[in-house]
């Protein structure tokens, strides 16, 4: 089983877990659909046909901490990857020469899940119910791991039953990781690799997301 996949099924079960338990402290429990892109190094690929964006889904779950004003909230998302079309273009490889190569793995390279734990702020007793979240979380990925920082916005809608849907806009800082290495080429051939370390850089990503909640322990 990939990384992604396993990290993926325990946060699922973590969310469940924490849903029964919230069934006699207080919360909510949440699932949304959205989109998640950007356009920096490390973050979107590049070429013929690259996917700028990752439409997935997502699950929650969040405890009272002070009334229903304060909660603390661990999400779990799953995030696909639109598919890239090809050129038929083969890659150019230089003919002779030494170069220093900057080589990064996309974070929209492939399917990734994503991780974090936020407080969240609610005004819950307004008719529409604007909501702010900090916190810190991490995106799985097969090869390298990405960490990041994040902050979201938005609004809910109380329904009947005390169900609860909004819309809720995010932004990233994640720290994408860069591998350096040297490089010399022959007669368009690579005869030789130098590894010169690993660099991190700070880069932008935003989301936009629909989202449906349920009370518990209420």
């Amino acid at each position: 089983m990939k990384a992604s996949s396993l990290s993926g099924l325990l946060g699922t079960l973590a969310c469940l877990c924490s849903a029964t338990a919230l069934q006699a402290q207080g919360g909510y429990v949440g699932a949304g659909f959205g989109a998640f892109g950007g356009s920096g190094e490390g973050i979107r690929r590049t070429g013929c046909g690259a996917a700028r964006t990752a439409a997935g889904y997502g699950v929650w779950a969040g405890y009272d901490v002070v009334g229903r004003t304060v909660a603390l909230q661990g999400t779990v998302r799953f995030h696909g990857v639109n598919p890239s079309h090809g050129c038929g273009i083969p890659e150019r490889l230089p003919e002779n020469g030494t170069f220093l190569v900057r080589q990064r793995r996309n974070l929209l390279q492939d399917r990734f899940v994503s991780t974090d734990l936020r407080v969240r702020i609610m005004a819950s007793d307004w008719k529409a119910q604007p909501l702010i979240s900090v916190g810190a979380g991490q995106a799985w990925r097969e090869e390298s791991n990405i960490p990041y920082l994040m902050i979201s916005g938005g609004v809910g809608f109380p329904m009947p039953f005390g169900v609860r849907v909004g819309v809720e806009g995010t932004l990233y800082q994640a720290r994408v990781r860069f591998d350096d290495f040297q490089r010399t080429y022959q007669d368009f051939r690579l005869i030789s690799q130098i590894p010169l370390g690993s660099v991190r850089e700070w880069r932008t990503v935003r989301s936009a997301t629909v989202f449906l909640e349920l009370p518990l322990g209420r």
